[in-house]
Protein backbone atom coordinates (compact mmCIF):
# COMPACT_ATOMS: atom_id res chain seq x y z
CA UNK A 1 0.00 0.00 0.00
CA UNK A 2 1.20 3.53 -0.66
CA UNK A 3 2.41 5.25 2.49
CA UNK A 4 0.11 8.24 1.90
CA UNK A 5 -2.91 5.90 1.97
CA UNK A 6 -1.78 4.48 5.30
CA UNK A 7 -1.23 8.02 6.64
CA UNK A 8 -4.74 9.07 5.60
CA UNK A 9 -6.14 5.95 7.32
CA UNK A 10 -4.24 6.70 10.52
CA UNK A 11 -5.35 10.35 10.54
CA UNK A 12 -9.00 9.41 9.97
CA UNK A 13 -8.81 6.83 12.76
CA UNK A 14 -7.24 9.45 15.03
CA UNK A 15 -9.97 12.02 14.49
CA UNK A 16 -12.77 9.48 14.76
CA UNK A 17 -11.31 8.03 17.97
CA UNK A 18 -10.23 11.28 19.59
CA UNK A 19 -13.32 13.37 18.79
CA UNK A 20 -16.29 11.52 17.34
CA UNK A 21 -16.25 8.53 19.68
CA UNK A 22 -15.48 10.67 22.72
CA UNK A 23 -18.50 12.90 22.07
CA UNK A 24 -20.63 9.79 21.64
CA UNK A 25 -19.34 8.41 24.96
CA UNK A 26 -20.09 11.69 26.73
CA UNK A 27 -23.66 11.76 25.46
CA UNK A 28 -24.29 8.05 26.07
CA UNK A 29 -22.97 8.07 29.62
CA UNK A 30 -24.82 11.33 30.27
CA UNK A 31 -28.09 9.49 29.67
CA UNK A 32 -27.26 7.42 32.77
CA UNK A 33 -26.21 10.44 34.81
CA UNK A 34 -22.50 9.65 34.50
CA UNK A 35 -20.36 12.69 33.82
CA UNK A 36 -17.59 11.78 31.37
CA UNK A 37 -14.90 14.44 31.55
CA UNK A 38 -12.04 12.40 30.05
CA UNK A 39 -9.78 13.35 32.94
CA UNK A 40 -11.40 11.53 35.82
CA UNK A 41 -9.51 8.61 37.33
CA UNK A 42 -11.04 5.91 35.10
CA UNK A 43 -12.08 8.16 32.25
CA UNK A 44 -8.63 8.87 30.83
CA UNK A 45 -8.04 5.11 30.57
CA UNK A 46 -11.45 4.65 28.91
CA UNK A 47 -10.69 7.54 26.56
CA UNK A 48 -7.40 5.98 25.43
CA UNK A 49 -8.93 2.53 25.07
CA UNK A 50 -11.86 3.84 23.05
CA UNK A 51 -9.43 5.89 20.97
CA UNK A 52 -7.88 2.66 19.68
CA UNK A 53 -11.15 1.19 18.36
CA UNK A 54 -10.90 2.98 15.03
CA UNK A 55 -7.26 1.94 14.60
CA UNK A 56 -8.05 -1.78 14.69
CA UNK A 57 -9.50 -1.94 11.15
CA UNK A 58 -6.70 0.30 9.85
CA UNK A 59 -4.04 -1.95 11.37
CA UNK A 60 -5.78 -5.05 10.01
CA UNK A 61 -6.26 -3.71 6.46
CA UNK A 62 -2.71 -2.37 6.14
CA UNK A 63 -1.00 -5.18 8.08
CA UNK A 64 0.54 -2.90 10.71
CA UNK A 65 2.13 -4.72 13.65
CA UNK A 66 -0.42 -4.92 16.48
CA UNK A 67 2.20 -3.96 19.08
CA UNK A 68 1.97 -0.40 17.76
CA UNK A 69 -1.50 -0.20 19.31
CA UNK A 70 0.18 -0.40 22.72
CA UNK A 71 2.48 2.45 21.70
CA UNK A 72 -0.51 4.55 20.56
CA UNK A 73 -2.41 3.80 23.78
CA UNK A 74 0.36 4.85 26.15
CA UNK A 75 1.58 7.78 24.06
CA UNK A 76 -2.00 9.08 23.89
CA UNK A 77 -2.37 8.62 27.65
CA UNK A 78 0.86 10.46 28.48
CA UNK A 79 0.23 13.29 26.01
CA UNK A 80 -3.33 13.91 27.20
CA UNK A 81 -2.37 13.86 30.88
CA UNK A 82 0.58 16.22 30.39
CA UNK A 83 -1.23 18.67 28.12
CA UNK A 84 -4.18 18.78 30.53
CA UNK A 85 -1.79 19.56 33.40
CA UNK A 86 -0.43 22.47 31.39
CA UNK A 87 -3.97 23.78 30.74
CA UNK A 88 -5.04 23.38 34.39
CA UNK A 89 -1.93 25.01 35.83
CA UNK A 90 -2.56 28.21 33.90
CA UNK A 91 -4.52 30.94 35.60
CA UNK A 92 -7.26 32.32 33.38
CA UNK A 93 -8.76 34.74 35.91
CA UNK A 94 -6.82 37.82 34.92
CA UNK A 95 -6.84 37.23 31.18
CA UNK A 96 -8.98 38.69 28.49
CA UNK A 97 -11.22 36.39 26.48
CA UNK A 98 -8.87 36.56 23.47
CA UNK A 99 -5.82 35.61 25.55
CA UNK A 100 -7.71 32.66 27.06
CA UNK A 101 -8.66 31.45 23.58
CA UNK A 102 -5.07 31.73 22.37
CA UNK A 103 -3.80 29.69 25.31
CA UNK A 104 -6.44 27.01 24.78
CA UNK A 105 -5.60 26.89 21.08
CA UNK A 106 -1.91 26.54 21.94
CA UNK A 107 -2.77 23.55 24.15
CA UNK A 108 -4.80 22.01 21.35
CA UNK A 109 -1.98 22.54 18.84
CA UNK A 110 0.56 20.98 21.19
CA UNK A 111 -1.78 18.06 21.94
CA UNK A 112 -2.60 17.31 18.31
CA UNK A 113 0.97 17.93 17.16
CA UNK A 114 2.29 15.33 19.58
CA UNK A 115 -0.43 12.85 18.60
CA UNK A 116 0.44 13.28 14.91
CA UNK A 117 4.13 12.85 15.70
CA UNK A 118 3.25 9.47 17.23
CA UNK A 119 1.24 8.56 14.12
CA UNK A 120 4.29 9.44 12.01
CA UNK A 121 6.44 7.13 14.15
CA UNK A 122 4.02 4.26 13.44
CA UNK A 123 3.95 5.21 9.75
CA UNK A 124 7.76 5.35 9.61
CA UNK A 125 8.13 1.86 10.99
CA UNK A 126 5.38 0.61 8.67
CA UNK A 127 7.21 2.09 5.68
CA UNK A 128 10.58 0.64 6.70
CA UNK A 129 9.34 -2.84 7.53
Amino acid sequence: MPVITVLVGLVIAHFLGDYFLQRLLQKSLGLFGIKYTKFGSWQIWAHCGAYLLFFIPIFWVFGINWLWLIFLFFSHLIIDIQVEKIKVERSYRDMSYIKRLLKLDAGLIIDQGLHFLCLLVVLGFYAVL
